[in-house]
């Protein structure tokens, strides 16, 4: 019985893998622009976090230093953090519309970029 189902579940996995290809291959244009959106607004949004840590360093060398009390390092830190979790779940909600709009023909995220980046020989 297990040998049977280790064997289906590969034969499963095959097809699901030929359908996915054939699938991202009809669709290729259309998945192509939207994840390159995905890609370039995720760097954006990576290069804004970046922007906001660097910042929190800065503050933390201030606080440090002396030149900045506890109270005040804590009400400029606070919304720094904020705007980076805002930023991180603006990326996940843009990579749930993408899996959303292709879930119903069982295409995951994750099948979407292993084939943009197998495409683009990243």
């Amino acid at each position: 019985m297990k040998k049977k189902v280790e064997r289906l579940t590969k034969e499963s996995e095959k097809w699901y893998s030929m359908y996915a290809d054939t699938y991202m291959k009809y669709k290729d244009a259309e998945i192509s622009e939207a994840f390159s959106t995905i890609q370039s607004f995720r760097e954006e949004c990576e290069a804004q976090i970046n922007s906001i840590k660097m910042r929190k360093r800065a503050l933390k060398a201030e606080l440090k230093s002396g030149r900045m009390d506890n109270i005040t390092y804590q009400r400029t830190l606070t919304p720094l953090n904020k705007q980076i979790r805002e930023l991180e779940f603006r990326v996940s909600t843009k990579k749930y519309e993408l899996i959303n709009k292709y879930i119903s023909e069982g295409i995951s995220y994750d099948t979407i970029e292993s084939y943009m980046n197998k495409k683009n020989n990243i």
